[in-house]
């Protein structure tokens, strides 16, 4: 219950993983309940969370998996990653830093900018097209060029009528 407790109250902007939290129990507390034959007993402990600026999260991801820190990338829901505070043991509201393994699923989603790449196929030929897709092969998976009519061979000079189609 305390992990789903620690999701509802993460403020804007930060990110919570599954896992990097640290929960300190205090001894268990039993006293008399209501009636004779009863014990009420009270658990109790303090649980300090590390809440990572989601800024800061997918830059290093971008960092550590496309190695390109300025990629025009985003990162999907982090919901699939968890997280195991390796340094310092525990952690408090005194702790400023931590090291943490994550492991886990995510999804990054590269931003293409079609009006540049239309800029760059600009009258160039048709022979030319896969050697200038090769520069944008973090980006893009597939790529194809119709020039029409069939028989002309230079994309036109005219950036208004480069069409580029996403899917």
């Amino acid at each position: 219950e305390l992990p789903l407790r620690i999701k509802e109250q993460v403020p804007e902007g930060y990110i919570y993983i599954d896992g990097a939290y640290t929960f300190k129990s205090q001894p268990i507390i039993a006293e008399k309940g209501e009636t004779p034959d009863t014990t009420k007993v009270t658990k109790q402990g303090s649980l300090s969370v590390v809440l990572i600026p989601k800024m800061l999260l997918e830059n290093k991801l971008k960092e550590k998996v496309i190695q390109e820190k300025n990629t025009p990338a985003t990162i999907g829901p982090t919901d699939a990653l968890t997280a195991k505070i390796t340094m310092p043991a525990a952690i408090d509201e005194n702790t400023e830093s931590v090291t943490m393994a994550l492991t886990g699923e995510i999804e990054f989603t590269w931003t293409i900018d079609a009006n540049k790449i239309a800029q760059s196929l600009v009258g160039t030929k048709k022979s030319s097209f896969n050697e200038l897709m090769a520069t944008y092969v973090d980006a893009i998976d597939r790529a194809e060029l119709v020039i029409r009519p069939f028989w002309v061979s230079t994309v036109p000079k005219t950036i208004n009528k480069v069409k580029i189609h996403i899917q």
